[in-house]
C-alpha cells in the first residue's frame, strides 16, 4: 500500500464506497482494491464499473440484499464439518440470490452490459438443493418432523412420551396435594418436577433436583416420572443424531457442487463491490475516467470528493504535451494544497478502478507512482526539522521518481532562508524538467516565479484571490502567476494599519528591478483576468441572447409548419371522408349486382376530378420560365418552357402540354411529404386488364407477378382492380392480404358475383 494514501485521505474514500455493500468479504475487495498499472486489466475493471453504473441510473442495484459471508462455511464443509441449521439457511439463500439476479437480467432484457453478462454467465443456480432444503427446513430455521422417516418416528415417540408423563404428574398433583407447597408442575434441569415440602420429602419416592430460596420448598422428580424421562434421553439422543444426519446430508449437495458453489460466492462478493462502486458514483455524481494513450491529465471540473457540496469548488487540471510541471502560486489558505491533493486523489482512485468526482472530460495517464511531499510534519523521534523533513522527503522523490511517476510538492524550498531556498527549488524544478516527470508544485518564491516563466516546459498557474471583497476563490487560473496577497490578508484580519504601511514601505524599498518587474507583472495579469472575466460574462450574455433568439425563430417556424400540415390534414381527411362514403355505396351496388368494375373506375376518375379541383382552389401559384412545377392531375414534375395568358407550356418527358396555372404546384423538394391524392387520366390504357387470375401460384410467384400487375395497373391510372386468388387452403389469400397490408393499400373480398372468397377488390 502506498504511504501517500493516508495523506491524500483516500482510505476515508474507500470507507464511504464500503457503506454501500451488503457483505463483509465485497468490504475486504473495497479494502484492498490494487492500484492497476497494466492498461489492459484497469480497462476491464473500468468497463465493469461503467456498465454497473449505467443500470443503477436505470434500474437500481442488482438483487443482492441480505447478503451472507459463506466461504469459511464451505471450507469447514471441505474438511468433513457438519453446519448449523443457520449456515445452510445462509448458503441457500445466497444461492437463491444467483436467481434473483438471473430473473432481474431478463426482466430489465439487459443486453448491453456485455462485461457484466460474462460475469453473470459464470453463475449456476441448482433448483433441486432450494427445493430439498425447503422441504427439510421451516421459516423458524427448524428441521420439520417429515425430514425424514426415522425423524418423524422418533419426534412422534417423544410427544407421546412428554404426553404420558404430564398426565401422571398431573394425576399425582390432584391426589397428593396435601404434600405439596403448591400443586402445580414445574421445570428444573431439563425435567418435570413437583414442590414438595420439605418436611414430607420423604415420603416421596424419587430423585430431588433442588430447594428453593427458603429451603422450605423440595423440586421432585417422581419415580415414575424417572423411568419415562429416562426413556425421553434416549429418544432426545436419537433425535440429535437423525438431525445430524439430514444437515450432513443437506451440507452435502453443496460439497457436490463446491468449486461451483464457491465460484458463485466469489461472484457474488464481486458484484456486491462493483455495484457498492456503482451506487457511490450515483451518491455523489461520480464518473469512469478514461486511459489516456498519450501523457497526461486532464479533468474538467473535477472536484474534492471529501468535501461537502455545498462548499465545495470545482476545478480544472490540464496537463498534457511538452508542459512537465505546473507551478501553482497564489495566497495562503487560496487552495494550492487542496488542489495537490485533488490531483493525487483522483490519481489514485482512478487507477483502482473507482469512480471520480469529475463532472466534464476525465482522462488520465497511469503513473507507476504518486510520490509527496505536502504539509509540514517533522519527525520528532530522528530529531529532524520541518526543513530537514521536507528535505528529505524531496530526496527520497528525487532518487526513486521515473518518467512515469506523477510528483506533488507543496511550498519547495520553504522552512529556510529565502534566497537559499528559492535557488534549491529552481534547481530541483529543473531536475524534474529535464527528467520529463509530470509535477505540480506550490511556491511563494518570487525568482521561483519568474524563473518558470523563462521556461518552455513549465506552466504557470495561480488560484484567484477576491480582491474586492478580500477573500480566496479556490479557483485555479492557468498561464496566470499569483500574488501571495499577504498585505491584503493581513488587512482583512484587522491586522494593524501601521505595521502593515511600514511593511509596504519595506517591500518597495529592498525589492530590486526584477522583483518590481515580477511585482508589476502580477499586478497586470490579474488586472487582466478581471478584464478577461468581464468579457466572457458578456459573450455569455450575448450567446444566451442569440440562443433565445434561435429558439423563437424556431419555434415560429415549427408552428407555421404546424398550421400548414393541419390545414392539408384536414383537406385530406375531408376528401377521405367523402371517398369512405362513395367505397360505401359501390360496394352496397356491387352486392346488389347493379354494378360492374368498369364503371367503379369511371367513379373514382369523377371522384379524383373533384378531389384536384378542390386541392387546386386552396392554393393559385404565378411560376417562372424554366421553373420546375408539379403537374397535379397528371402527377409528374415538369418544366416550364413558355407562358400564354394563363396557360404554362409545360415540358414533360420531351412532350410539350399546355396547362392551367391551377393544376400546377412547386415542384417537389426531396424529404418533403405531401399529402396522397390519386389522379386519373380519362383514358384507360387498354394494355392493362382489370383483373388478374393468381391461381395455381406459388406465394412468392404470385407476390412477383401482382407486384409486377400493381405497378402496370398504377401507370395506367387504375383505381380499383380484382385479384382473383382462389379459396382453397386460404394460404395465398393470407399471402397476398399480407403483402398489400404491407404496401398501405386498401382491399376488400370480392362481392358474391365478383368472385367472394376467392377474390380480393384492391383500390389503388
Amino acid at each position: 500500500m502506498l504511504p501517500n494514501k493516508e495523506i491524500l485521505q483516500y482510505e476515508l474514500i474507500l470507507k464511504e464506497i464500503a457503506g454501500f455493500t451488503y457483505s463483509e468479504s465485497a468490504k475486504n475487495l473495497i479494502y484492498n482494491s490494487p492500484i492497476y498499472h497494466d492498461d489492459f486489466f484497469l480497462q476491464n475493471e473500468l468497463d465493469l464499473l461503467d456498465e454497473a453504473i449505467v443500470l443503477v441510473y436505470k434500474y437500481g442495484s442488482f438483487p443482492l440484499s441480505s447478503l451472507f459471508d459463506n466461504l469459511d462455511n464451505l471450507l469447514l464443509l471441505k474438511k468433513g464439518l457438519v453446519l448449523s441449521e443457520v449456515d445452510i439457511y445462509r448458503l441457500l439463500q445466497n444461492l437463491i440470490k444467483v436467481n434473483d439476479i438471473k430473473k432481474y437480467l431478463l426482466k430489465y432484457e439487459i443486453k448491453d452490459s456485455l462485461k457484466i453478462l460474462e460475469k453473470v454467465d459464470l453463475l449456476v443456480f441448482y433448483p433441486y438443493i432450494e427445493e430439498r432444503i425447503n422441504k427439510v427446513l421451516n421459516n423458524k430455521l427448524e428441521i420439520v418432523d417429515e425430514a425424514t422417516p426415522t425423524l418423524h418416528k422418533i419426534r412422534k415417540s417423544l410427544k407421546n412420551l412428554q404426553a404420558s408423563i404430564r398426565t401422571r404428574l398431573e394425576s399425582y398433583v390432584s391426589a397428593h396435594s396435601a404434600e405439596l407447597v403448591e400443586p402445580i408442575i414445574t421445570i428444573r434441569n431439563d425435567r418435570l418436577v413437583i414442590m414438595v415440602k420439605d418436611e414430607l420429602k420423604h415420603s416421596v419416592r424419587g430423585i430431588i433436583h433442588g430447594y428453593s430460596a427458603s429451603g422450605h420448598t423440595v423440586f421432585f422428580e417422581p419415580d415414575f416420572a424417572v423411568a419415562i424421562n429416562a426413556q425421553i434421553e434416549v429418544l432426545k439422543q436419537e433425535e440429535k443424531e437423525e438431525i445430524l444426519k439430514i444437515l450432513r446430508e443437506l451440507g452435502n449437495l453443496f460439497l457436490e457442487n463446491y468449486e461451483q458453489i464457491y465460484q458463485n460466492e466469489e461472484t457474488l462478493y464481486y458484484f456486491d463491490f462493483l455495484f457498492a462502486k456503482a451506487k457511490y458514483a450515483k451518491s455523489v455524481n461520480a464518473k469512469v475516467g478514461i486511459i489516456s494513450k498519450k501523457k497526461e491529465i486532464t479533468l474538467k471540473n473535477a472536484r474534492h470528493p471529501l468535501i461537502s457540496k455545498d462548499k465545495v469548488v470545482a476545478n480544472d487540471v490540464l496537463i498534457s504535451g511538452d508542459f512537465y510541471v505546473l507551478l501553482i502560486s497564489g495566497p495562503n489558505t487560496g487552495g494550492k494544497t487542496v488542489y495537490l491533493k485533488l490531483v493525487g486523489l483522483i490519481s489514485l482512485l482512478f487507477q483502482s478502478a473507482f469512480p471520480i468526482t469529475v463532472d466534464g472530460q476525465a482522462e488520465l495517464s497511469l503513473f507507476d507512482e504518486v510520490y509527496l511531499d505536502i504539509g509540514d510534519e517533522q519527525s520528532i523521534s530522528s530529531d529532524l526539522s520541518t526543513f530537514s523533513s521536507h528535505i528529505s522527503r524531496i530526496k527520497n522523490i528525487l532518487e526513486n521518481v521515473t518518467e512515469n511517476s506523477l510528483v506533488l510538492i507543496d511550498e519547495l524550498g520553504g522552512g529556510t532562508d529565502p534566497i537559499q531556498g528559492e535557488a534549491l527549488a529552481m534547481a530541483i524544478i529543473e531536475n524534474l524538467v529535464q527528467r520529463k516527470v509530470f509535477s505540480l508544485i506550490t511556491t511563494h518564491y518570487s525568482k521561483v516565479k519568474r524563473f518558470a516563466l523563462e521556461q518552455k516546459n513549465i506552466l504557470n498557474a495561480s488560484m484567484i484571490f477576491d480582491e474586492i471583497n478580500l477573500k480566496p476563490t479556490f479557483k485555479i487560473s492557468y498561464n496566470t502567476i499569483g500574488n501571495s496577497y499577504a498585505y491584503l490578508i493581513c488587512k482583512r484580519l484587522g491586522f494593524p494599519e501601521e505595521i502593515l504601511e511600514r511593511a509596504n514601505y519595506h517591500i518597495n524599498y529592498y525589492m530590486d528591478n526584477e522583483d518590481k518587474i515580477l511585482k508589476e507583472l502580477e499586478e497586470q495579469l490579474s488586472l487582466l483576468k478581471v478584464k478577461e472575466n468581464e468579457y466572457d460574462k458578456l459573450l455569455l450574455e450575448i450567446d444566451k441572447i442569440e440562443n433565445n433568439l434561435k429558439e423563437k425563430e424556431k419555434s415560429f417556424k415549427e408552428e407555421k409548419e404546424k398550421f400548414e400540415l393541419n390545414k392539408q390534414e384536414k383537406i385530406q381527411e375531408s376528401i377521405k371522408n367523402a371517398r369512405l362514403e362513395i367505397d360505401e355505396i359501390i360496394n352496397n351496388l356491387k352486392e346488389k349486382e347493379s354494378i360492374k368494375m368498369h364503371e367503379i373506375n369511371n367513379i373514382n376518375l369523377e371522384l379524383d376530378k373533384v378531389e384536384t379541383n378542390y386541392e387546386v382552389k386552396q392554393e393559385e401559384q404565378h411560376f417562372n420560365i424554366g421553373e420546375e412545377v408539379f403537374v397535379v392531375p397528371l402527377r409528374q414534375n415538369g418544366k416550364i418552357v413558355s407562358i400564354k395568358k394563363d396557360k404554362y407550356l409545360i415540358n414533360l418527358d420531351n412532350k410539350i402540354l399546355s396547362i392551367s396555372g391551377n393544376s400546377l404546384k412547386p415542384s417537389n423538394p426531396a424529404g418533403v411529404i405531401t399529402p396522397k391524392v390519386q389522379y386519373q387520366k380519362k383514358e384507360v390504357h387498354n394494355e392493362v386488364k382489370l383483373e388478374i387470375n393468381l391461381i395455381g401460384l406459388t406465394v412468392s410467384e404470385a407476390l412477383e407477378e401482382l407486384k409486377t400487375y400493381l405497378s402496370q395497373a398504377l401507370t395506367a391510372h387504375l383505381t380499383v382492380v380484382r385479384v382473383i386468388h382462389g379459396i382453397g387452403t386460404g394460404k395465398l389469400r393470407k399471402g397476398i392480404h399480407d403483402f398489400l397490408n404491407s404496401k398501405g393499400l386498401k382491399f376488400t373480398l370480392a362481392g358474391q358475383f365478383d368472385g367472394g372468397a376467392g377474390a380480393s377488390i384492391v383500390y389503388l
